[in-house]
């Protein structure tokens, strides 16, 4: 068969964990990371959606790997401004390069969450690059309905980088 871009990954962070977190460190410094960030469609949506032709690109390029049966390092409700503070009119691209279902683990949502503009947060770990900014009062994503978004790899989803969302 064709082999998959991450063969061999599961297996290497399951004989040891932090193996992971180099891994996932230079995935963000990826230069296709980088270039799809810039990705012409891309960036002509960006300008629709916020009405400007200014637009500009966040330097952190956020790559997530959950990992199937764990739950440690998974991101509780949280918006990405606090850690992107690039504009509160910001949109994020989600694009996940496996197929994600619910039970493998696809993106939850707060639809309408993000017209609380910026919530309060709490540091959860103060080494943690990223992922350790959470909103501090979790119960309030209970005013709003939690939609799991299931995708296939290539889909596209963008969001308002206010809307709550986690792991």
């Amino acid at each position: 068969g064709v082999a998959c871009f991450d063969d061999g990954f599961l297996p290497m962070v399951q004989t040891d964990r932090a193996h992971g977190g180099v891994i996932y460190d230079a995935c963000q410094r990826l230069t296709p990371v980088h270039s799809l960030s810039v990705h012409p469609n891309l960036l002509n949506l960006s300008k629709q959606l916020m009405s400007t032709e200014t637009v500009i690109s966040c330097t952190l390029k956020a790559v997530r790997a959950d990992h199937p049966n764990e739950s440690t390092h998974l991101l509780l409700w949280h918006q990405d401004y606090p850690v992107i503070q690039d504009s509160e009119d910001g949109v994020v691209f989600w694009l996940p390069l496996h197929d994600l279902d619910q039970r493998s683990g696809c993106l939850l949502v707060a639809p309408g969450s993000h017209k609380l503009g910026i919530c309060p947060v709490r540091v959860l770990r103060s080494t943690a690059k990223y992922g350790g900014i959470v909103i501090a009062d979790q119960s309030v994503t209970g005013r709003f309905p939690h939609l799991s978004i299931p995708m296939q790899a290539g889909d596209v989803l963008v969001f308002s980088t206010l809307l709550l969302h986690k792991s």
